[in-house]
């Protein structure tokens, strides 16, 4: 076994290997499931439960508005310049068109506020719980709590009907 610069690695075993065995220890996964790229983080392991059990975690439309959400705020975090976003290396909005990235900027932060908009609504309708701070810890800090569960449902669903439904004018 080499390491990624080519040298010979002194480790007994391969790095995803403990990843997959702390995920069976502390998650109750099987073997495969640990190993699979959803139980990295608490909305795929949610996502996996409702594969196993339809009564648990969130659906596949769920969990797909739940990672357009996080690709939104992300887009955010980008255009604010924060430290806290995420960087990828697949390249950006080139900086050397100035008008070309103002417009990006703009595009990201009304795209923020579209979603934030739908989940503003959606708090409208349910005023008993807490959408925001489902919001906040589950899906921008990846925290889990399970007495937010029914919340991150109901946020996923406004979220869904944002993201992938068509607006359709009521008729009177």
């Amino acid at each position: 076994m080499r390491t990624p610069s080519g040298q010979i690695s002194r480790a007994k075993e391969p790095p995803a290997k403990v990843a997959q065995l702390a995920r069976m220890r502390l998650f109750g996964m099987t073997a495969s499931e640990a190993l699979s790229d959803l139980a990295g983080d608490n909305l795929g392991r949610l996502h996996m439960a409702w594969k196993r059990d339809k009564k648990e975690g969130i659906s596949t439309d769920q969990y797909d508005a739940a990672e357009r959400y996080r690709e939104v705020f992300n887009d955010k975090r980008k255009a604010e310049c924060s430290a806290a976003a995420h960087y990828d290396h697949t390249g950006t909005i080139a900086a050397f068109d100035p008008d070309e990235y103002e417009a990006w900027v703009k595009r990201a932060k009304q795209a923020y506020k579209d979603a934030r908009d739908a989940i503003d609504l959606a708090q409208q309708e349910l005023r008993t719980g807490n959408l925001y701070a489902a919001v906040q810890f589950m899906l921008e800090n990846d925290q889990f709590f399970p007495h937010m569960l029914g919340d991150i449902r109901l946020v996923c669903n406004a979220l869904h009907r944002h993201f992938f439904t068509q607006k359709r004018k009521k008729v009177a």
